[in-house]
């Protein structure tokens, strides 16, 4: 009896943990898998993001699961939101040098890098990427574009995260 009880807690904490809440909502990714770990992975890259708690910038992991090289082409890299798709910015980018390219990430096999995003139009009046005010009306998505180059070509990754609050 106390192995079942054990077992059942230890399953509703595991369950619970799983869950990303950020910002009063929700977040869980729901295409190309649906997954509330916010993580894509398959036999060649993993990608996964984590949501800063004032909602601004995003933090994207990118890891090499190959034995080859692989680079990210952060100037094709596009957060879209709603019907419009807008270019990133890096947490560390000057206004005056917004618009300068970003230039590519290479990524040696089995590592991965890590860089905090957000739209470039939101360096000079910051917007959060969604609020709970709308989310409780209706789920947001928000949509990324990952552009992933191997040696045989690129491969556009789109990832789609809902933020959302469960109805009672």
């Amino acid at each position: 009896m106390k192995k079942t009880i054990l077992g059942l807690l230890l399953s509703v904490c595991l369950t619970a943990n799983a869950q990303v809440k950020n910002a009063g909502c929700f977040l869980r990714m729901i295409e190309p898998i649906k997954s509330d770990t916010l993580a894509y992975s398959n036999d060649s890259v993993q990608i996964s993001f984590t949501f800063n708690n004032m909602n601004y910038f995003v933090e994207v992991e990118v890891k090499n699961k190959t034995n080859d090289m692989i680079a990210v082409d952060w100037d094709k890299f596009l957060i879209v939101n709603g019907t419009t798709s807008k270019p990133i910015i890096f947490d560390d980018t000057v206004i005056a040098l917004k618009d300068v390219s970003k230039g590519k990430s290479q990524i040696a096999p089995k590592t991965k890098i890590y860089k905090s995003i957000m739209a470039k139009d939101n360096i000079e009046y910051p917007t959060t990427l969604y609020s709970k005010k709308y989310v409780k009306m209706r789920p947001c998505q928000i949509g990324f574009i990952v552009p992933i180059e191997y040696a045989n070509g690129c491969k556009d990754y789109k990832c789609i995260i809902e933020a959302y609050i469960p109805k009672k």
